[in-house]
């Protein structure tokens, strides 16, 4: 063998030896990928059985599963396609768990929330300047949720939202204390009716905290012609605990701009102030600075703050409009602190 061939021989063999590790690689990374899109199949066909019992399955999520397990037994897809295909299965699960099956956020036809998923996708449809209605179908509960209020600086305070609870019950919310205004709405600017709280935890390391909001009302909730809106809550109840620096209150920590009125309202909520500047606890609501109605509701729950009053606590400058109170009672355990009649 001469040396121009016995050179020529080795780097063909170098090819096929090159060329043959690409082949192992790729079997072995279409290997990697069947697997995963087994798994991702497994998931799906567990889920879809969950939401066939529930009554939310949904004909996409079915069809993405018949697809992969086809794609299982031929190993007929490349693996972009796998790849693709994995995509739309995570997809369309989330679609089926989150996506609200019936409504279309409107007064007419409010979007119907049946599941914590599709509480938490809230988040996802609300509309700057623009009212989105809620209505709940079922009891709701949210253990293992990091609660991000609804309306808060992330999109201006501009989120309006309506909820009518249909008398179910929101049980075990946990908002992220972080965040400003720690509450279910963070900042209520439009109504929440019919709906119970249950076994709320809040725990502000902020200014403001409360189970429903920590901010009702705001200068941001207007009219075209400038006129604030209103701000409703009626006919909801408060349970659990709230602690923190200041401005606390079951159904808000701060009243403020818009005119309020709560009504049919009640709330067995320990309340815990721990702050000395600023610090307002009531059994119902903290710091009034707005134009307020409060009617048949009352507070039972222990309140402990430097300001601290059964129903509300005080905060009113002189700019404050006068309140209304009619069949309001305060039932407190206890309210501990530099305390008014109210």
């Amino acid at each position: 063998m001469t040396q121009s061939q016995a050179a020529t021989d080795s780097t063909e063999a170098y090819a096929y030896m090159e060329q043959y590790v690409l082949t192992l690689d790729s079997i072995a990374q279409s290997q990697l990928i069947y697997e995963a899109l087994d798994t991702t199949a497994a998931a799906l066909k567990t889920h879809l059985e969950k939401a066939t019992a529930e009554g939310y399955a949904s004909d996409e999520a079915k069809a993405a599963l018949t697809e992969a397990e086809r794609a299982l037994a031929e190993g007929h897809l490349d693996n972009n396609e796998v790849e693709t295909l994995i995509e739309n299965i995570a997809d369309v699960r989330h679609n089926m768990e989150y996506a609200y099956q019936e409504g279309d956020g409107t007064e007419e036809n409010p979007y119907l929330i049946m599941r914590p998923a599709q509480l938490d996708y809230m988040h996802d449809v609300l509309i700057k300047d623009q009212m989105v209605y809620f209505r709940l179908g079922a009891d709701i509960d949210m253990s293992g949720y990091n609660w991000a209020q609804l309306n808060s600086s992330d999109n201006s305070y501009r989120y309006r939202i309506s909820l009518d609870g249909q008398g179910h019950i929101i049980s075990n919310l946990t908002p992220d204390g972080s965040k400003g205004n720690p509450s279910f709405f963070g900042i209520l600017c439009g109504e929440c009716r019919n709906v119970g709280f249950l076994n709320a935890q809040v725990v502000s390391e902020a200014s403001t905290g409360g189970i429903l909001c920590g901010y009702m009302g705001h200068s941001t909730f207007k009219d075209s012609l400038g006129n604030m809106l209103p701000v409703t809550v009626e006919n909801c109840y408060f349970h659990g605990t709230i602690s923190g620096k200041g401005y606390l209150g079951a159904v808000g920590g701060t009243l403020h701009y818009s005119p309020i009125t709560i009504k049919g309202c009640y709330s067995n909520v320990d309340i815990n102030g721990t702050g000395t500047v600023g610090n307002y606890g009531g059994g119902l609501v903290g710091r009034i600075r707005t134009d307020l109605t409060i009617e048949k509701s009352y507070a039972a729950g222990p309140v402990y703050a430097d300001k601290a009053g059964g129903v509300f606590a005080g905060g009113q400058n002189s700019s404050t409009p006068g309140s209304i109170f009619r069949d309001v009672i305060a039932w407190n355990d206890s309210v501990t602190g530099n305390t008014i009649d109210a």
